[in-house]
């Protein structure tokens, strides 16, 4: 952004501020190019090229411009001058490269949400992975941000495990983790084959949702149990929450919201169940109703969301709520979004908005799943994941064990994490741990050797606070690519897509690790230019380390 307002403020001064630029598609020719000659030639009564030439006319006594061309019709061709680019990167020197945002605003974001009683699986990672990036961008420029769980921890999983339960003999003193994720797959698939035991767990579910005082001392038992492995696991990512909510904790809300939903006349009553209608008289495809209460008496999650978003509502007045899930959920909260602004649960200003992602697959382009095909629990994902990253790390580099243990997490994590967000969250992508963990390459390890080649630099060098110079084409390439990490930055915050920002980080590590080979810093006789370099690099060190910081994994100190 720095590069963009100088050269827009000139124009602004100039009389020129019908004039935008875009990066050149020819950057051997131009830094940036210019259409709006044509497009102001009705506005002003005057001919594109005469525009263009009045243009070039103006800004051609500023040294900021090494040259400014007009091409065909009207096409303007700015490059700029090397004492344009050396004041806007030392305007970084402090790390003035990101964003700020005029009007901070208060964002709730939804991500994560596994139920509680079932084991963590790999498929839960994708929106805790993005959902931990979003929230970090979305924080970066001054709002205030709350990240919620949002834990299922009301529906029908929880009549299944209670149903187990009482089966094999437990009470709430025998609950553990490793008891719940043995209870709860079990009940799941002979429920699927004995449909009394699934009308016993339906019945419970119903009896918790009312209150029934030995399910909750059963339920909150399993919540127990359930948050602190849910947390052990994330924390592991460098994922965290600031709320732990359900869907139990908008119950009152819920029932307090269906009773005046049915006063009200919003809701309409169904084969013994009471729905919402949100379709519209322009829809062009299907828009079914909202179940709110099934007929058995149960809440359904259409109406727990619902309440969800009227006691985010009361309880934070927030300016937008974020979910991010499965793509394939987009019909859902479409249904849910539109109900909340029928019946004025939420300000109709607020944004609702939902960040649908893909199908994290395995390298047989599959769903990913354990090799007997069962479903990879997050804990042993985790081991994976670091595995991978031991198998990085030379033997002779770390005698310590807990050291080398948590390193190889560290790259582990840092492949995980990049290999997922530098694709469009709407894209299935392919998981392959061998490919992600390498030290080159489009890969999160990357971008940490990057980093770890300038701190050993440092080392060896010393940190020197140095105007920033240019001397050949590789420091000038590099400064250019760090100049346009703003740019990624308000590309990923805007439109909620941290593989923007991934992009670019690796761009700069490709421009640093040029730089580095044909820039010999150490051995640099010209001091001038030696500490250039020097500040150079340390400001690249910057931006690894907001990058890292914005998506949610470790700058380590050694490879």
């Amino acid at each position: 952004m720095i590069v963009k307002d100088k050269i827009l403020n000139l124009f602004g001064d100039l009389g020129l501020d019908f004039i935008n630029i875009r990066k050149s598609d020819r950057p051997d020719l131009s830094d940036f190019a210019s259409t709006d000659c044509l497009r102001m030639a009705k506005v002003l009564g005057k001919k594109p090229l005469d525009i263009a030439n009045e243009v070039k006319e103006k800004v051609s006594g500023y040294d900021v411009f090494e040259s400014l061309s007009v091409d065909g019709p009207g096409f303007l061709n700015f490059k700029m001058s090397q004492n344009f680019w050396m004041d806007c990167v030392n305007e970084l020197g402090d790390g003035n490269f990101i964003y700020k945002e005029v009007s901070p605003r208060k964002i709730i974001i939804d991500y994560g949400g596994p139920n509680i009683a079932k084991p963590l699986h790999a498929g839960h990672l994708r929106s805790a992975v993005i959902g931990e990036a979003l929230k970090r961008i979305l924080k970066e420029p001054g709002n205030e941000v709350i990240a919620d769980i949002h834990l299922g921890d009301w529906g029908l999983q929880m009549g299944l495990v209670f149903v187990g339960l009482e089966e094999e003999g437990y009470n709430a003193d025998d609950i553990t983790m490793d008891l719940l994720n043995d209870i709860y797959p079990k009940y799941s698939k002979l429920s699927k084959e004995d449909e009394s035991l699934l009308k016993r767990a339906q019945n419970y579910t119903y009896l918790l949702q009312e209150g029934d005082k030995k399910l909750k001392t059963l339920w909150q038992k399993c919540y127990d149990v359930s948050v602190a492995a849910i947390k052990e696991n994330y924390e592991k990512l460098d994922i965290t929450f600031d709320l732990f909510l359900g869907e139990s904790d908008s119950e009152k809300v819920l029932v307090n919201l269906v009773n005046e939903l049915k006063k009200k006349e919003e809701l309409t009553f169904s084969e013994g169940a009471y729905v919402l209608e949100v379709k519209e008289d322009n829809d062009k495809k299907e828009m079914p109703p909202l179940l709110i209460v099934k007929s058995n008496g149960a809440f359904g999650y259409h109406g727990t969301d619902l309440a969800t978003i009227k006691q985010r509502e009361d309880d934070y007045h927030p300016d937008e709520i974020i979910y991010v899930t499965d793509f394939r959920q987009n019909l859902h909260f479409e249904q849910v979004f539109r109900a909340a602004k029928k019946v004025g649960v939420i300000r109709k200003e607020v944004g609702l908005v939902h960040v649908g992602y893909g199908t994290m697959n395995g390298t047989d382009g599959k769903p990913f799943k354990t090799r007997d095909g069962g479903i990879l629990r997050l804990g042993d994902f985790i081991e994976i994941v670091k595995r991978a990253g031991l198998s990085k790390i030379k033997e002779d580099k770390i005698s310590d064990t807990n050291e080398k243990n948590q390193l190889a997490l560290d790259i582990g994590v840092a492949a995980l994490k990049f290999g997922d967000l530098s694709n469009v969250a709407t894209s299935d992508y392919v998981l392959d741990l061998d490919s992600f963990t390498s030290f080159e390459g489009k890969t999160g390890p990357y971008i940490q050797y990057s980093a770890v080649r300038i701190k050993s630099l440092l080392e060896k060098v010393g940190k020197v606070y140095s105007e920033i110079k240019f001397y050949n084409e590789y420091d000038l390439d590099l400064a250019k690519a760090i100049l346009e990490f703003d740019d990624a930055f308000v590309e990923a915050y805007q439109k909620l897509e941290p593989h923007h920002i991934c992009l670019k980080a690796y761009e700069i590590a490709q421009k640093f690790n040029t730089f580095y080979h044909f820039c010999h810093i150490v051995s640099e006789t010209d001091e001038e230019k030696k500490n250039s370099w020097v500040a150079l690099s340390s400001l690249t060190l910057k931006v690894f380390e907001k990058f890292a910081d914005l998506v949610g994994f470790k700058i380590v100190d050694k490879m």
